[in-house]
């Protein structure tokens, strides 16, 4: 019986000259401090309990509001259509969603940061929120790159140092008023560590056929 060849899944030449470009803008860029390293990954790391506190402890209706709200970005006109309820009863859902999250994450605020008093705790569940969204939700073509970006916890200045892109082609980019040609497209993926093909796909994953 014939041996079964072997895939080979090595980065081409061209992927690999990237990844290594990529790589050394980001260690020649300075992108971030040690502290701003440290507060980064404190809010992407809240941002998985945010997830975890919205399907456990929240009631389905508040579910429903703050998922529309934050994941989708719909207005609150735009969810009372949606779920077939009155404005107030919307505002009322998303008011009373957003405090159970933070009171079930004050504490966990309170000790990531060493604060006997946690004032800007709605800021940093803001924060969180916003990253969970990025993490959890459905991106689009339009919105993939930046939502990889925002899954991070990163500007898209500090970015588009690291990678070797203007700041505002990047925010072309990412805007969807333009397209990163095949140079971008490379340095991108590989400083995300995603498929160049996921990203015209508008996906945050790679998936890899046998």
């Amino acid at each position: 019986m014939p041996r079964k060849p072997q895939m080979d899944f090595s980065p081409l030449p061209d992927e690999a000259a990237m990844a290594r470009l990529s790589f050394a803008h980001w260690e020649q860029s300075e992108a971030e401090t040690m502290a701003e390293y440290v507060i980064r990954r404190r809010t992407f790391d809240l941002a998985a309990l945010v997830r975890q506190v919205i399907e456990e402890e929240l009631t389905g209706t508040e579910q429903q509001v703050i998922r529309l709200r934050f994941y989708d970005n719909l207005m609150t006109h735009e969810i009372a259509q949606r779920l077939r309820m009155n404005k107030s009863s919307v505002s009322r859902a998303l008011t009373s969603a957003e405090e159970h999250i933070r009171q079930y994450l004050k504490y966990v605020v309170r000790y990531q940061y060493d604060l006997e008093h946690v004032p800007f705790l709605p800021l940093a569940v803001r924060k969180a929120m916003a990253v969970s969204a990025a993490r959890y939700g459905k991106p689009d073509a339009a919105s993939a790159l930046r939502r990889l970006r925002t899954a991070e916890n990163l500007s898209a200045e500090k970015v588009a140092d690291a990678v070797g892109i203007e700041r505002a082609r990047l925010r072309e980019i990412e805007n969807g008023r333009a397209a990163p040609d095949t140079a971008e497209l490379l340095r991108l993926a590989s400083f995300y560590g995603v498929c160049a093909d996921s990203i015209l796909k508008g996906e945050t994953t790679c998936n890899q056929q046998p």
